[in-house]
């Protein structure tokens, strides 16, 4: 989404030939708001690069399959995936005031929706899930922001739930990085912290 940054990178790799691992989560071909645009010589250039200095990871085989297609590029799939075997330590306090802060009662249940707030992410049909369940104390966390596609989706997803009776809880503005250091801030918080209340996870993605 960042054209300059791209090409700035590509010929940064191109001169210099340091090894680099490009990993690849989404393309643009895979993006609606792409299909039309004026720079197409740039998006073929560098989006991503064909240099013999880089080595390509995708997250899944259709995607291998579709880059190895349109660039001739081969790639490696490695999956978005969390280590079952290694779980993270969660912080007990810390996830408590999780909770508290999102203003769950003790008996309330959270529905963990661990994702942006995008169309292809199918949260509507988490909110049907929800209503369907019948009980007031099932609630929608969504974890993650909304706007790098525009806010007509979020703004629907938030009248889906009222229409449906599903209590939401919009949470993004307190996620941070796993793996960052927010240990002296006590306002962000990290999946690491939700994961342990979510009873359930939904992720009815329509691509993924």
């Amino acid at each position: 989404m960042h054209v300059p940054l791209g090409l700035s990178l590509t010929e940064i790799i191109a001169e210099t030939q340091i090894p680099t691992v490009a990993h690849h989560h989404d393309f643009y071909w895979e993006r609606v708001r792409y299909s039309i645009n004026a720079v197409n010589d740039y998006l073929g250039m560098a989006f991503p690069p064909n240099l013999s200095n880089i080595e390509h990871v995708v997250i899944n085989s259709a995607a291998r399959e579709e880059l190895a297609h349109r660039k001739g590029i081969s790639s490696i799939v490695i999956p978005n995936v969390l280590d079952f075997e290694n779980p993270p330590q969660a912080d007990v306090k810390h996830t408590k005031d999780f909770r508290q802060s999102i203003g769950l009662k003790p008996d309330d249940i959270i529905i963990l929706q661990p994702t942006r707030i995008v169309r292809r992410k199918g949260i509507e049909y988490a909110i049907e899930l929800i209503n369907a369940l019948q009980d007031p104390r099932y609630k929608l966390v969504i974890s993650h922001e909304a706007g790098d596609e525009g806010f007509e989706y979020p703004e629907w997803i938030q009248e889906y739930a009222r229409q449906h009776a599903v209590d939401l809880r919009l949470v993004q503005t307190r996620i941070s990085d796993p793996w960052a250091n927010h240990t002296n801030n006590k306002d962000h918080y990290s999946l690491w912290d939700i994961y342990p209340h979510a009873d359930f996870i939904t992720y009815p993605s329509l691509i993924e």
